[in-house]
């Protein structure tokens, strides 16, 4: 049986283990935020393109970033360019655009795809995934699937930061506290990029009555999660976590809010667990080789940080 076939039978199993899905809703924002951000940083995506643009069979040691929700792969270039320039100017970085309100198997199987009609045939040829918040469990998915495919595990490296691996508490919250913290969500992207991307954060934790498969998918105990985390991990996978303290930049006040109000989501036996605002140190580190960054920050600010660059190089490494 082909690789497809057997993917198909895996999806339905799983299906008939979580009841059929729902239609599946698309995110209404994410065309919209890609073009802002294609106009505005042009000469950027030529130069660091998306990896569905490139030729076929020509994908060899080459870095994917896959984006977390509330964002888009554009809209990490300044951050991850700035370090790339520090410590290996002649790399680039592709990009996997793609909608984050769509279930995790879908993003994966669509990157999935791409990557196997990419990658160059020369077995010694590498890609190293790199996953932002939500964009590290499709990685994980993808290497997975490509593991299946027949790739050796040594052609498939992954490097994750914040990373909800065993979920995160935000998303289990009442839908009170969710609609709360929309003001946080919407400061804290402001924090570091000029795009807040508010209508994506009043869709989600304002108007929706039920969030999307691709968001709910990052709740503590959600079945997807265990389904991954099932998995042997044969291919070198770093997760990387963060602890957030105040004064640590960027500040805003949505940060500060989320650093007062939001902390009480992060108490497990009456003792706040570390985390980064958003994702607790367990849960990014709990798979792989679990890493805390060196140097403090929050859940936005591991790509500005000199270590995650550092990190995704030395992958590319035999």
């Amino acid at each position: 049986m082909d690789h497809d076939g057997r993917a198909g039978i895996v999806r339905a199993s799983v299906f008939q283990r979580l009841g059929a899905p729902e239609k599946q809703r698309r995110d209404p924002t994410f065309n919209k935020r890609l073009a802002h951000w294609l106009a505005k940083l042009e000469g950027d995506a030529d130069e660091h393109p998306e990896v569905s643009d490139l030729p076929d069979r020509s994908l060899a040691n080459e870095i994917v970033f896959i984006h977390g929700a509330l964002s888009c792969g554009l809209a990490n270039l300044p951050s991850l360019k700035s370090e790339l320039a520090r410590v290996a100017a002649h790399r680039r970085i592709l990009r996997f655009e793609h909608d984050t309100f769509l279930p995790i198997d879908n993003n994966g199987e669509q990157l999935s795809r791409i990557l196997r009609k990419k990658l160059s045939a020369d077995s010694r040829a590498k890609v190293v995934l790199v996953g932002h918040s939500r964009g590290g469990l499709v990685a994980r998915w993808v290497a997975n699937d490509l593991l299946d495919a027949g790739y050796a595990p040594d052609r498939i490296r992954v490097v994750t930061f914040g990373t909800p691996h065993e979920g995160t508490p935000i998303v289990n919250a009442s839908r009170r506290v969710l609609s709360g913290l929309a003001t946080l969500a919407t400061f804290a992207v402001r924090s570091v990029t000029p795009d807040p991307a508010t209508p994506l954060v009043t869709y989600l934790f304002g108007n929706a009555k039920k969030l999307p498969e691709g968001i709910s998918v990052m709740a503590k105990g959600n079945s997807v999660l265990r389904e991954i985390n099932r998995r042997p991990v044969p291919f070198r996978l770093r997760a990387y976590g963060a602890t957030y303290h105040k004064g640590t930049n960027p500040r805003s006040r949505g940060v500060a809010f989320l650093d007062s109000q939001g902390r009480n989501l992060f108490i497990e036996n009456r003792t706040i667990q570390p985390n980064d605002l958003l994702v607790t140190v367990k849960s990014a580190t709990a798979v792989g080789e679990g890493q805390t960054m060196s140097d403090p920050c929050g859940h936005f600010g591991y790509l500005a940080q000199p270590e995650a660059m550092q990190a995704i190089i030395n992958l590319l490494k035999p």
